[in-house]
């Protein structure tokens, strides 16, 4: 109680009321209780500066001031304290959104400053460096390796089959060509392939896919021939799929000459039947052709640039 009668003794209503220098006048400013009025006046903390206040005259919310409550302090014309209101949650979570997205806002703007001033040239610069024709040819590789057909399988009654490249490339890391269908049995999908992984194979097909962005920018002349890295897959991927498509038929015709099925003769024209009808059943999509073409420009290109090099250090 002593306490209390010294601290009104020594500030009157009026200095409870007056803020100080630089106070807003007229207007509702943000602020934060600082001091709950559980015993004596209050403390509010406004735009740097601290006011005390009385419950009785200044709150005007049907809840009890807080520490750490957000507030509306209204100040009259005269910059004294007029009004105090506790923020409604509603209002407090719309100011802490608008506040989060501005500083979202500002964020990015700054980000596409740094990139307006720094990354967009360098940008800019590689883009001339790897040349327009060639990123086009990537972008069409990638295309007809990962979104168009590349093979299309006639299944008669059941349909056709279409597969992208990288489908094919799941189909012979699987082993199903060479007769093993442990990964067909063991998919819980619909469909089988979705469930599989293309491997090693997967790896080789993205390493030759961004090789021919890479090589502008290696100093040995000769790694420009690396830009035939998507071609040199291509190849192997046929090579590896007749391989085991071949050793699938001999397996066949094995397994049927030790059954007695028949002579020598008809077991290799059982195993020429199965390879017409796997050539009649199977057909090149358009992404056999756009990654085909792709790639014999990428590979063009990365010999005329290795023997244009050559030459000129011959000079």
């Amino acid at each position: 109680m002593n306490n209390q009668s010294q601290f009104r003794q020594t500030a009157s209503p009026a200095d409870i009321q007056t803020p100080s220098d630089g106070a807003p006048s007229g207007r509702i400013r943000r602020g934060r209780v600082l001091r709950d009025t559980a015993v004596g006046d209050g403390l509010i903390f406004v735009d740097g500066d601290t006011y005390p206040f009385q419950l009785e005259r200044f709150w005007r919310s049907e809840v009890a001031p807080r520490v750490n409550m957000a507030v509306d302090v209204e100040f009259g014309s005269d910059g004294r304290i007029a009004s105090i209101r506790a923020v409604p949650g509603a209002q407090l979570f719309g100011d802490h959104t608008a506040q989060a997205l501005d500083v979202a806002q500002s964020a990015a703007r700054k980000m596409a400053s740094e990139f307006n001033q720094r990354g967009a040239p360098a940008l800019q610069q590689a883009i001339r460096r790897i040349g327009g024709s060639k990123i086009i040819a990537v972008c069409v590789l990638v295309l007809g390796w990962y979104s168009l057909h590349f093979l299309v399988i006639n299944l008669d009654a059941l349909g056709k089959l279409s597969l992208t490249f990288h489908d094919v490339l799941k189909v012979l890391n699987s082993g199903i060509l060479s007769g093993d269908f442990t990964a067909l049995l063991q998919a819980q999908s619909a469909n089988p392939l979705a469930a599989q992984a293309a491997g090693w194979y997967g790896f080789m097909a993205f390493i030759a896919a961004v090789t021919p962005l890479i090589t502008p920018f290696l100093k040995d002349r000769r790694l420009q021939l690396a830009d035939a890295a998507p071609l040199l897959v291509l190849g192997l991927v046929a090579l590896v799929a007749y391989l085991q498509v071949r050793t699938a038929i001999h397996g066949a015709q094995s397994a049927l000459g030790q059954l007695g099925a028949g002579d020598a003769a008809d077991t290799r024209q059982l195993g020429e039947q199965v390879r017409q009808g796997i050539a009649s059943a199977v057909s090149v999509g358009l992404g056999t052709y756009a990654s085909l073409i792709a790639s014999l420009y990428l590979a063009a290109g990365g010999y005329l640039r290795f023997h244009r090099e050559a030459r000129r250090m011959a000079v």
